[in-house]
């Protein structure tokens, strides 16, 4: 016999109502299509589910026995209908999240506090770690998005890498150290022994590693910092010339507490995006949260 869930749940309101029509209003249906769908259950059933009385229906023995097993299935049911609006809302859900905080400055950061706001009941998770790790957790489903620099290569093939926009990198220092230097190359010769820089093998630290090889500089760095918050603190106490993405001291150079260091007449701009499982295997929530990325990095 075919199992006709619909048929259960309207045999369940039916027996509460203890009324065709109150249940016909509670579904909002007619009541020949409830009077239809119960005589269809009986026939299935081959026995009868309620008898008439002047003030409507009431189970059978044989109905009562039967109500007392379906009720716990058709609640399920009902809960596992309620669960899954909640997911397609945005009323539930967790997102797992990795990113270098360089990168997640610069746009992931901000989108977060953005979709956090405005569908507070998801639950978001954010950690860093290695690209190469972070994309093998993100093919086994174990994340949901890997902040990424581009151009990116890999070999996953159930992953997709989405372009957000154009990051650009900087030196920075505070406005008193500025004050000794009068031109390019004594910048260059400042950043030689006075280098506040990040690890040689981080994103950051390749970048920098070959805009100075491209201008012919040898620099022994004065401290080496993973930390783009530590970076910026020590740069801002004084004690050396900063680097990495501008986004990231944008309030700072606003303020007038850092200043730009132009040691190249040409902007040192690099590709940012995101990577993410393939369409079909995203859920809501993931798909929500890229569209605002998107829009938090387009200008």
């Amino acid at each position: 016999m075919e199992i006709d869930f619909e048929a259960y749940r309207i045999f369940c309101i039916v027996a509460e109502c203890e009324s065709f029509s109150k249940a016909a209003e509670k579904l909002y249906v007619s009541q020949p299509a409830i009077t239809q769908s119960i005589r269809k259950l009986e026939e299935n059933l081959k026995g009868k589910l309620f008898f008439r009385t002047p003030k409507g229906v009431k189970l059978t023995d044989e109905g009562k026995h039967l109500y007392k097993y379906i009720k716990t299935s058709v609640d399920i049911m009902n809960n596992a209908e309620n669960k899954f609006s909640q997911f397609i809302n945005l009323e539930e859900g967790n997102i797992k999240i990795k990113t270098g905080s360089a990168l997640g400055n610069a746009g992931i950061y901000n989108a977060i506090i953005k979709f956090s706001k405005k569908y507070p009941k998801i639950k978001i998770e954010v950690s860093g770690g290695y690209i190469k790790d972070s994309i093998e957790e993100l093919s086994k489903g174990e994340v949901d998005l890997v902040a990424v620099n581009l151009p990116y290569e890999y070999n996953e093939s159930n992953i997709q890498i989405i372009e957000c926009g154009e990051i650009e990198d900087c030196f920075y220092a505070t406005k008193e150290y500025c004050k000794k230097i009068k031109n390019q190359k004594q910048a260059k010769e400042l950043l030689k022994i006075e280098l506040i820089s990040p690890a040689e093998k981080s994103t950051t630290g390749k970048i920098l590693k070959q805009f100075c090889e491209n201008n012919h500089i040898e620099y022994e760095p004065k401290f080496i910092m993973t930390s783009t918050n530590a970076r910026k603190y020590f740069t801002m106490q004084g004690l050396g010339i900063g680097f990495g993405i501008k986004n990231n001291i944008k309030k700072e150079l606003e303020s007038g507490e850092l200043v730009e260091i132009k040691i190249s007449n040409k902007p040192l701009i690099r590709n940012f995006g995101i990577a993410v499982q393939k369409d079909e295997l995203l859920n809501n929530a993931t798909l929500k949260l890229i569209e605002m990325i998107k829009n938090d990095i387009e200008p």
